[in-house]
């Protein structure tokens, strides 16, 4: 590959790249935005919708999502650190909890 070649691809790249990061900026997402947002693909994101295991909304037939309430869905699913576990049960008992 040539270096203007070279040069087109990268300009290429770094123009997808901004497009989809300016979509991703909205309030709210399509359901191949969202998927996307999520790094998941659209099919599962559309099996998460259909089980209602993701918040979402609907217009008509059109599945639409916030990106408040996906920012919120994903730290709901954190996964937890073994020091912050430890830590929880070290408060829990300190507290008298268990």
């Amino acid at each position: 590959m040539t270096e203007v070649q070279e040069k087109m691809k990268n300009k290429n790249e770094l123009h997808k790249k901004q497009k989809n990061q300016k979509k991703l900026t909205k309030k709210y997402l399509s359901m191949k935005e969202a998927a996307l947002y999520l790094s998941l693909k659209v099919s599962y994101l559309y099996q998460l919708t259909s089980k209602r295991m993701i918040p979402h909304s609907k217009v008509g037939r059109l599945n639409i999502f916030s990106t408040s309430q996906l920012d919120s869905f994903i730290e709901q699913h954190k996964v937890h650190t073994i020091d912050e576990i430890k830590q929880t049960a070290i408060n829990d008992y300190v507290l008298g909890k268990v």
